[in-house]
């Protein structure tokens, strides 16, 4: 992308440029414009321009991953603890693309949307997820890699159990 000649950038624009700096010759031979744009290191905002805002929740994100968090394997749903962030959203964008399939949902802004629902199963048949399965007496099992249900018979018959179980997936609390 070819920069603006300085003649055709608005007042506004020209004057931050000047006040950081920036001449009209600097400008035409290309100098770089990150600090008079605003994206200079501050105290408020020590991280380097480029650098991604989530690496700056990292640690935050990944004491996360203990928090059980429900996948539905090719065996059915399981409950799993010590999943990465990564494979969290691995497993948020595959409960979406069941939601899509099962309700013919357009998703258009997720990465497996390909536009057709039929389809939207395709891009889990490889990944695996790793992590920990937590069993009904709450105990923790080594960790191990876990695949996505993605054949679409076995999605509609894991539903229709779910519906007609729909009470007991909930506990009770007397």
């Amino acid at each position: 992308m070819t920069r603006k000649s300085w003649d055709k950038l608005d007042d506004a624009y020209r004057k931050r440029l000047e006040k950081h700096g920036i001449t009209r010759s600097q400008h035409e031979a290309g100098v770089p414009l990150p600090d008079a744009r605003g994206h200079k290191r501050t105290p408020e905002h020590p991280l380097p321009p480029g650098e991604s805002v989530p690496k700056r929740y990292e640690r935050w994100a990944n004491s996360r991953a203990g928090t059980p968090i429900k996948m539905l394997t090719a065996d059915g749903d399981v409950w799993l603890t010590d999943v990465s962030v990564r494979h969290r959203s691995l497993i948020g964008s595959h409960w979406n693309a069941v939601q899509s399939y099962l309700y013919d949902k357009p998703m258009p802004r997720a990465f497996w949307w390909n536009g057709n629902t039929r389809t939207a199963l395709r891009p889990f048949k490889a990944p695996t997820v790793t992590g920990s399965q937590l069993d009904t007496d709450n105990s923790v099992g080594s960790p191990e890699k876990f695949r996505f249900m993605t054949d679409a018979k076995a999605i509609v018959q894991w539903m229709r159990r779910q519906e007609r179980s729909f009470p007991e997936m909930y506990r009770t609390v007397a």
